[in-house]
This record gives structure tokens, C-alpha cells and sequence, in this order.
């Protein structure tokens, strides 16, 4: 028995918080990813398309889904693919108006409760291999719906198809904890491979049997990186699987971390080394010749750019620069592992104008609503040449300089170079 084993395709995702027009780019690549998976299915001539939960992100399906939906089942059926559908959190017993009055096809069999059902799958007429599967019934099934599976017999290949959240599955703190199953019953149940979703991480959790989650096959967040697709799988006889991954997403999220910006003094200078970081991860991973992305750039360690980039202004603009330079589908720059390019530690033992200021800035800032020059003990004769900056008064002068804090006397008194 030969299938395509896809889970998580969460067609119609709001992706709220994103701007409209990228909100419709990754609603359309999740069709176009499902799209590939039938073309996939087609190409190498499976028995069967197994979806392993959540094809809806919810009760909503678009019109442009709907649409989509039929034309791709009904190519399937057209070559004889079956498909097997089980329900999971996201679309529990399945969108109600998805198929008014007909029903699914015949060639797609649609698993919405938890009491288990076995399904022949044929080639031409005969019976290749069974598949056994449940769906939730509702978005917060608590059971364990695994350990109502009963124990398969006989010669040819059996399959169960669940989405279930296993202990111990690798990014499974992303996820809630429905349907949770034990993976060491899983290993004894007697099935020749377990086909889950659920976890949007791509992942075997054993090789005999196989049980694999074979991720979502569409990111959907910044978090959700690399190649995303299905698991192509062949089963020959009882006890015997080859498993090989099929690539099918068409827009990858990557985060490049960048860092080496300490020689960077202009915001041009950072997007041209968020730009050199893009190609080195494009050195190692280039993706797919259809594939668009869509970039997190992490900016990170010293860079005497660092005021500057508080500035949302600032940071809009590099992004847009690099948005521009590389082509990407978007771009967003995130600036909170950056420091400025001074060490306070490094200078607040110096025994001169700096380093005076630093250590007032500190026993200041621990010392409540004293006036500063009380504090201090400082009058204007000890701030030469700083008498037509005293038109607010002396406490106002000093006041304002130490409100500014460590690092801002920092690189007001050093400038972008030290001494």
C-alpha cells in the first residue's frame, strides 16, 4: 500500500495581526500547498491521501476554499485516490455546509467521531491495506480515542491515522493537550504505521512501527521554520515501511540572527548585514525554486546604532530596504537583543568627568526626590564651562543630564568611539 500521510493544513487561517495583503498570500499558499499535495498523490500514483485533522483552521470556510476544496477532491477521485479525513481540534466532525445535501464524495471517507472505523483501500479492485481511524468530536477532547482501537489481523498493511497529542513529541508545549495518547501503546498496538497531526513539528517518534507527526504543511508563524510537507509512505508487507519527506509548503518563514554590528553607525550599514546574513542562510539552505519567504531578522550585540533603533521609524525603514534588496514576500526586524556599544562597567571606575557623571547617575537614581545639587554636593563653579546651559538652574541642568541615564551619558561623552 503506497499513501501520502498530511496533517495540519488549517485552510482559511485568519492570520490576524499580519497586513491584509500578507494575510491573503499565506491563505492562498495553504491551498496551493494542498494543491501540491493531491499533484504529489497523483504523480507517484498512491492508493490513498491521509489527512490526519485540523484541514480547517475552523467552522469558516471561504468561498475561495470551498471552490478549491472540490476541484482538488474531485481530481483525486478522478485517478481513483481515496481519501481518509479524520477530524481534529480545529475542524471537529468537519464544516457542516462544506458538502449541503450530497454528502463527501464517495472516494473520501471523513472520520468525525472517536469510535474507530476500519476502511478498505483498493488498487483498481483489490484490497491493498486497511486504515483505521477517529476524529474528535468536539475542540476539547480530552480521551485518549488511541486506546479504543482495536488490535488489527491478518496479512496485508494497517494503518491508524489520529490526531492525537503524544507525551514527549518535540514541540508538543506549542500545542494543547487533546486527545493525549501514549506512545508505548502506540508501539504495541499492532498498526504497521501510526499517521498523527497535531504537532506542527516534523518528526518520527518511532521506527518499528513508524509513528510519525509529518508536521503542518504550511508554516503559519515565525516559529514555524524549514521545509514543510507530507510523508510519503510504502508499505510492502506487514512490519516493512519506507518513508520519504515530500516538500509541499510554498512560503517558508526563516530567522537570521545578526549580529557583528559593531562597526555598523548607519541604518544602511544594518541592512546590509541583515542582507549578508539572509545569503549565508541561503548558502546552506536555498529552499525550493518556487519558494517565497518570509523573514524574521534578529538584531543582536553591540552597535553604536543602538538609540537609533528605538525608533520604530528607523527600523521600518531597514526593513523596507531589505524587503526591496532581496525580494522577500516580508520583512520584519526585530532590534531587542541589541546593546549599546559602551559597557557602563567599563568606564564607571574612571577617575575623570565621565566617569564622576556615571556614579552621580547611579546614587541619583537610588536616592528619591533630593535635589541633585544637595545630593551631589555640587555647585555651578564645579561645572566649568556649562554657564549658559544653567538657564533652568542648577538642580534643573543637573536633573536633565542624569534623567538620561547610564548609557546616554555614555555616548554623549564618548561619542561613537571610545577614548
Amino acid at each position: 500500500m503506497r499513501f501520502l500521510h498530511i496533517a495540519d493544513v488549517h485552510l482559511d487561517t485568519a492570520f490576524r495581526g499580519r497586513s491584509e495583503a500578507l494575510r491573503r498570500e499565506l491563505r492562498e499558499a495553504s491551498r496551493a500547498a494542498l494543491g501540491r499535495a493531491a499533484s504529489v498523490a497523483i504523480e507517484r500514483r498512491v492508493d490513498a491521501l491521509f489527512i490526519a485533522g485540523d484541514l480547517f483552521d475552523g467552522e469558516h470556510v471561504s468561498v475561495q476554499t470551498e471552490r478549491f476544496l472540490h476541484a482538488t477532491l474531485n481530481r483525486l477521485g478522478e485517478t481513483g485516490i481515496a481519501v481518509v479525513y479524520a477530524s481534529g481540534n480545529h475542524d471537529p466532525s468537519g464544516p457542516p455546509h462544506l458538502f449541503p445535501g450530497t454528502g463527501w464524495p464517495d472516494h473520501v471517507h471523513f472520520l468525525g467521531t472517536p469510535e474507530p472505523r476500519r476502511i478498505a483501500i483498493h488498487r483498481g479492485g483489490t484490497v491493498v491495506g486497511y486504515v483505521t481511524g477517529a476524529g474528535h468530536p468536539s475542540a476539547h477532547t480530552s480521551d485518549d480515542l488511541s486506546a479504543a482501537f482495536p488490535r488489527p489481523a491478518g496479512a496485508l498493511p494497517e494503518v491508524a491515522i489520529l490526531h492525537t497529542q503524544v507525551g514527549g513529541a518535540r514541540g508538543e508545549e506549542e500545542h494543547h493537550r487533546y486527545a493525549p495518547s501514549d506512545l508505548a501503546l502506540l508501539r504495541t498496538s499492532g498498526y504497521d504505521y501510526w499517521a498523527l497531526g497535531h504537532v506542527h513539528t516534523r518528526q518520527a517518534l518511532n521506527d518499528d512501527p513508524p509513528v510519525h507527526y509529518p508536521g503542518n504543511i504550511q508554516g503559519r508563524t515565525p516559529r514555524e521554520t524549514g521545509a514543510k510537507g507530507g510523508l510519503l509512505v510504502e508499505l510492502s508487507a506487514r512490519g516493512g515501511a519506507k518513508v520519504e519527506f515530500v516538500e509541499l509548503g510554498g512560503v517558508r518563514w526563516e530567522t537570521v540572527r545578526t549580529g557583528g554590528l559593531d562597526k555598523e553607525a548607519s541604518a544602511s550599514g544594518v541592512a546590509r548585514a541583515i542582507e549578508r546574513a539572509w545569503e549565508g542562510a541561503r548558502d546552506a539552505d536555498p529552499g525550493e525554486a518556487r519558494t517565497r519567504w518570509v523573514l524574521t531578522a534578529e538584531l543582536e550585540g553591540p552597535c553604536p546604532l543602538y538609540r537609533e533603533l528605538t525608533r520604530s521609524e528607523t527600523v521600518e525603514e531597514i526593513g523596507e530596504a531589505v524587503l526591496s534588496s532581496l525580494g522577500l514576500l516580508h520583512v520584519e526586524v526585530r532590534v531587542g537583543a541589541v546593546r549599546p556599544s559602551h559597557r557602563v562597567e567599563d568606564h564607571i571606575g574612571r577617575e575623570d568627568v565621565l566617569g564622576e557623571a556615571l556614579r552621580w547617575a547611579r546614587e541619583l537614581a537610588r536616592s528619591g526626590g533630593a535635589p541633585p545639587s544637595e545630593l551631589l554636593g555640587v555647585t555651578e563653579h564645579d561645572l566649568a564651562g556649562t554657564a549658559s546651559q544653567l538657564h533652568g538652574g542648577l538642580d534643573h541642568y543637573l536633573r536633565e543630564l542624569l534623567d538620561r541615564g547610564d548609557i546616554t551619558l555614555l555616548e554623549t561623552l564618548l561619542g561613537s568611539d571610545d577614548p
